[in-house]
């Protein structure tokens, strides 16, 4: 009897084990997508103004920062963090996107946080894998 409990709690663990392995397995490619990606990306025309937006459906004031990304690489996948800095703190957004070949968008990113009231407002754009 003892010989058999443990036969099950083995094959359970043996399951359950190879379940996960395969979970992460699968899920580390996704994660690594800009990583192992030959996409190049170059910013440019970066300007934040003001701008409305919907959050949880209603209208609200913020800030847009507006850039545009070029692909001078091969087709694949660029991480793209936007970040506002205002009199009223730091913000950041971070979005993998793919790319075609040579393509170029022109991409809004909305923040909320800030006030009407906001001063020293400043926005940056970084991109990985960039261009050289």
């Amino acid at each position: 009897m003892k010989a058999a409990t443990s036969k099950r709690a083995r094959s359970r663990f043996t399951w359950s084990t190879s379940l996960m392995a395969v979970v992460i397995l699968a899920i580390t490619p996704l994660g690594c997508r800009t990583l192992m990606s030959r996409a190049k990306g170059k910013v440019s025309n970066v300007s934040c103004k003001a701008g409305v937006g919907y959050v949880k459906g209603q209208l609200d004031a913020g800030i847009d920062v507006i850039v545009t990304i070029k692909n001078v690489g091969e087709a694949g996948f660029i991480n793209i963090k936007s970040e506002l800095s205002t009199s009223e703190g730091e913000w950041t957004r971070s979005q993998d996107v793919q790319f075609s070949a040579d393509e170029s968008r022109t991409l809004t990113y909305f923040f909320d946080e800030p006030t009407i009231n906001a001063k020293n407002i400043q926005c940056r754009v970084g991109v990985s894998p960039r261009a050289n």
